[in-house]
């Protein structure tokens, strides 16, 4: 199977970046999911409005 390119833009809550810091993080649910996940190249970027 070829590689899917998922892009996903969001808004953090104003808080975010002072004492609480970003993160990445995805859950897979027992008994419904099932398969492989490879990750390549994740990153989180701040958008410039």
């Amino acid at each position: 199977m070829d590689w899917t390119r998922f892009e996903f833009e969001f808004t953090t809550p104003p808080h975010v970046g002072g004492k609480q810091m970003p993160y990445i993080g995805f859950y897979l649910t027992r008994g419904v999911s099932n398969g492989m996940v490879w990750l390549d190249h994740v990153e989180m970027v701040e958008v410039k409005k």
